[in-house]
């Protein structure tokens, strides 16, 4: 049982990060229509979902990444990037990001049904904490008030 409140805690967190960025990139509202039909996806189905999923984060990743703005660069580091190293930066960032939370939904229902939960159960925890984690990091983004 430790296991479960452990993985719904960094569930919570996980996903309120992954709502930050999402209201940081300002996405529009198909890439939120898109994130929710795979948390639903995975809350409902668990680890077989991942493989689909995954395809579906890049697909949104991708369309993210190239729809966003160029950047300019970076500079004020010991070192210089240019817009192509921030963007490439920023696409394997992102990337990594969106399969780090796809795992963790899907592991976190795993742990759940060993649990003794339910599987309607377990859909209904996975998906109010993923969705409750979206909406906290999106209120947490003070750029949009």
């Amino acid at each position: 049982m430790y296991r479960s409140w452990f993985g719904l805690i960094t569930l919570l967190v996980s996903y309120a990060v992954t709502g930050y960025l999402l209201s940081n990139y300002e996405a529009t509202a198909a890439i939120w229509l898109l994130t929710e039909i795979i948390v639903v996806y995975l809350a409902w189905t668990g680890t077989g979902a991942i493989f689909l999923s995954i395809a579906g984060g890049i697909g949104i990743v991708g369309i993210g990444v190239l729809t966003a703005d160029l950047p300019y660069g970076m500079s004020g580091l010991p070192f210089n990037l240019n817009a192509a190293q921030v963007w490439a930066i920023d696409l394997g960032f992102s990337l990594f990001w969106a399969i780090l939370v796809i795992f963790q939904l899907a592991f976190t229902t795993h742990r759940l049904k060993l649990s003794g939960w339910k599987s309607l159960e377990v859909f209904w925890i996975a998906f109010m904490v993923a969705n409750l984690g979206l909406v906290f990091g999106n209120m947490l983004n003070l750029n949009h008030l």
